[in-house]
Parts: structure tokens; sequence; C-alpha cells
């Protein structure tokens, strides 16, 4: 399931009713391809705090996995740590990877990335999404295979021009950090409207934005005011 920190909709999607994983699909990992590059450049920056943005990481995807470690807390009956749902600390996890993302788009921004950081960066990224792809013929039921290949398209693409437009940048020096983070914003709001679109049509809108007597009353008052 830590595939969906590639592509969120590796297992199918509620919207569209062919969600199949046994974890909820609102504990995704997913930090979008932007961020999953950012953590991946994070390993190379010497920000103070990327040591302890990373420890938080792999503590927490090490307590959501059965590991000996995540089964003695639970056995342990220790205060909170024994009570939380493996699944519910990817939201940690999820903290800690937009942290590292972060470090890595400064490390990024700043110019201080060296040619050699940045082919192994490729090299990682490439590997994990060779990986990713090569599991969509071995983990998915034969039924959900061509959903998740078919899920793995636009992740993957995203990725692809992200790196394109960070490599033109770490080697052609005349590119503005601006123009780079303004590319960068593009791709990451791109995935985020999709997700919006997609997932919010799941829902009936009328649960969040319910009209009731007092909003109503708020409403058919004169004058410019502001209501919460």
């Amino acid at each position: 399931h830590l595939l969906m920190m590639v592509s969120p909709n590796y297992f199918g999607h509620p919207a569209t009713g062919n969600f199949y994983s046994e974890v909820k699909y609102t504990d995704s990992p997913y930090v979008g391809a932007v961020g999953l590059i950012g953590i991946i450049f994070a390993l190379f920056s010497r920000n103070k705090n990327r040591v302890f943005a990373l420890v938080i990481l792999i503590a927490s995807i090490f307590y959501a996995l059965p590991t000996f470690i995540s089964e003695f807390i639970r056995s342990a009956n220790l205060p909170f740590l024994s009570e939380v749902a493996s699944m519910r600390v990817l939201w940690v996890s999820m903290f800690a990877s937009s942290w590292l993302a972060a470090i890595g788009m400064e490390h990024i921004l700043t110019r201080s990335v060296k040619l050699r950081q940045m082919w192994m960066s490729l090299f990682i990224l490439g590997a994990l999404f060779s990986f990713a792809w090569f599991e969509t013929t071995t983990i998915p039921p034969v039924e959900f295979i061509k959903v998740a290949q078919r899920n793995m398209l636009l992740p993957t693409a995203m990725a692809a021009f992200s790196i394109l437009f960070i490599a033109s940048f770490v080697l052609i020096k005349k590119i503005s950090p601006r123009i780079l983070a303004l590319a960068l914003l593009a791709i990451l709001s791109t995935e985020l409207i999709r997700e919006n679109i997609k997932y919010n049509t799941f829902f009936d809108k009328n649960l969040i934005l319910s009209t009731t007597n007092m909003t109503q009353f708020l409403t058919n008052q004169g004058g410019q005011y502001r209501t919460l």
C-alpha cells in the first residue's frame, strides 16, 4: 500500500467505484510528484532539520507496517501508541514527507544541487517508478491490473515533466528560480485540482454546505457582513 506514495490511485478510486484497497483512500501517503522528487533531493541537503524529518518518516512507516517494532508497541499496551491504528500513522508520514519535500525544494531553488546529486536523484526516481510499474502486474488482482496501469500514467508524466524542469534548471544557469518555482507550482496545482474535481463529485455538497434556519436568516439580512 506504500505504492500509493508513487500513485494515489494505484488501487483505484472511490469515485469510479474500483477502489479495492483495505486502506482508506483518505489515508493515502501521496504528496504529489513534485513532493516525491523534493523528498529525494532532500537526502542531499545540509538543512539541519533533514535528519529529524527523515527519522519521523522512517519511524512512522515502520510503525504502520507489520514489523517487530510495531507488534511490540501494540502488545506492550503503551498509552496512546498502542491504541493508534496503523494506517492513521501515515498522517505522520505525510507530515514528514511534506517537510522533507520543502527541504528538497529549497535545496533545488537555491542552486545547491550538484550534477552528481542530480543523476543520483534521477536514478532513485526511476527505480521507484520502475518498481511501481512492475508491481502493476503482480500485486493487483487480474481484473484490476489495467486500473493500476492506467492510474500510473499521470503520476509518471507529472514526475517526468518535473524532473525535466529541474534538470534544465540545474544545467542551464540562466533559468531563474522563479520560473522553475512557477513551473513546479503549475504541475502541483494540476494534480491537486484534478483530484479535487474527481473526489468531490463523490460526495453530496449539501453535507458540507448545508442550509439551516440560522444560515438562511443571516443570508436574508441586509448590509455587508461576514458570517462564520
